[in-house]
């Protein structure tokens, strides 16, 4: 099971493809310049599964230095909202505190902590790495 996303080819003329420059976050970069010129359609059906590795990420990389990347990523979609002079004031809000959250995440002292606070946080379940998804929901 994937997901699916349907685009013309017009749209990739437009945004881009992913920003190689970036090592974590283009599919998310990528997302952000698509939503920022076009509209897509929501579609009222829901369902995942999720595989559980090690240390809770697909990558070797630390979270910290993800979530550095990700606050640069945030950084760049913030210049772009002036650059394309967007008008939407949620937009900018959420871009702000997005990068704001992961610049925070990034330093050794707030990054420990919000690692406590989710360890504190997980559900136990068994001892299999698959979940049904009936567990997220």
């Amino acid at each position: 099971c994937t997901n699916v996303f349907l685009f013309h080819r017009y749209v990739f003329d437009n945004v881009g493809l992913f920003n190689e420059n970036y090592i974590n976050g283009e599919d998310g970069d990528m997302w952000m310049r698509i939503s920022e010129q076009y509209e897509g359609v929501f579609v009222d059906n829901f369902g995942a599964v999720r595989r559980k590795h090690e240390f809770n990420q697909l990558t070797g990389i630390s979270k910290r230095i993800i979530f550095r990347r990700y606050s640069g990523v945030f950084g760049d979609a913030i210049k772009r909202y002036y650059k394309l002079d967007l008008n939407d004031p949620y937009r900018i809000y959420r871009l702000r505190i997005l990068a704001l959250k992961y610049r925070l995440f990034s330093m050794k002292l707030l990054f420990n902590t919000s690692r406590l606070y989710s360890n504190f946080r997980i559900k136990k379940v068994s001892n299999s790495d698959w979940f049904e998804l009936s567990y997220f929901i």
